[in-house]
């Protein structure tokens, strides 16, 4: 899908299902006692240059922030695109211990889904 076609699905973030950020799971698997919680995230878009890059916060009921940066770069002279995108963690109070601890490990879980879900909404067309 060229750049130019997948930017407009992009700025709608509204649109787009079931994207990170919108609910975080906290909980420990397999048997004995764990924590398990739901927390819901305000998305702030604070960058949007389209075609070419965005940047989402996202904060909410933890004391961490996650910022996703996305890049879109043409390619085979526009006919097809390579999304590339990265997140970051910042921490406050204890969050800067559960960034380590639990939010990069679920996020390594949760991304590679997240992704692969972005990149059916833009094959089909939004």
């Amino acid at each position: 899908m060229p750049a130019e076609a997948s930017v407009p699905d992009l700025g709608r973030f509204g649109a787009l299902p079931a994207r990170a950020g919108e609910r975080v799971e906290l909980g420990q698997e397999g048997s004995g006692p764990g924590v398990a919680c739901r927390v819901r995230a305000t998305e702030t878009i604070t960058e949007l240059t389209p075609p070419k890059t965005w940047q989402v916060r996202s904060s909410g009921g933890l004391p961490v922030t996650a910022i996703a940066t996305g890049a879109i770069e043409p390619l085979d002279g526009g006919n097809r695109s390579r999304v590339t995108i990265t997140l970051d963690f910042e921490g406050h109070g204890i969050g800067k211990l559960l960034i380590p601890l639990v939010i990069r490990r679920q996020a390594r879980k949760q991304l590679p889904q997240n992704t692969a879900r972005l990149k059916e909404v833009l094959e089909r067309g939004g």
